[in-house]
């Protein structure tokens, strides 16, 4: 995750989820077998980015980086991240603090190059 995307997230949504300055942390969501709602934090990321979703849904101005490799694709993360309360995948039934039903229902960023090896 780009430090200038947190930043982002953090300054502008009404929630700023992690951020210091507004006393709003990040709660951990611990593994399946350790959280008292057996939620495994990959089903918030599930939520968020299905397999595919930024291929159907993300900006087609997204850079890929074919030269790393050859196979890159667009790809989909998020923030806050999956394995915290504050996912937008954890349901609030289950102390989520940002409940969406889909990734269409969060803040879109991208990244673009600006030149080639940048």
């Amino acid at each position: 995750m780009p430090p200038a995307h947190a930043w982002l997230i953090q300054s502008k949504l009404p929630t700023h989820p992690g951020s210091k300055a507004a006393k709003k942390p990040l709660f951990f969501l611990p593994a399946a077998d350790k959280n008292q709602h057996k939620r495994d934090p990959d089903d918030n990321h599930k939520v968020i980015c299905p397999d595919g979703w930024a291929a159907t849904y993300g900006n087609p101005d997204a850079t890929k980086v074919t030269e790393v490799s050859s196979t890159d694709k667009v790809s989909c993360d998020e923030f806050a991240y999956a394995s915290t309360y504050n996912s937008g995948g954890m349901p609030t039934g289950m102390g989520g603090m940002n409940e969406v039903d889909t990734g269409n229902d969060c803040v879109q960023a991208y990244a673009t190059r600006v030149k080639q090896g940048e």
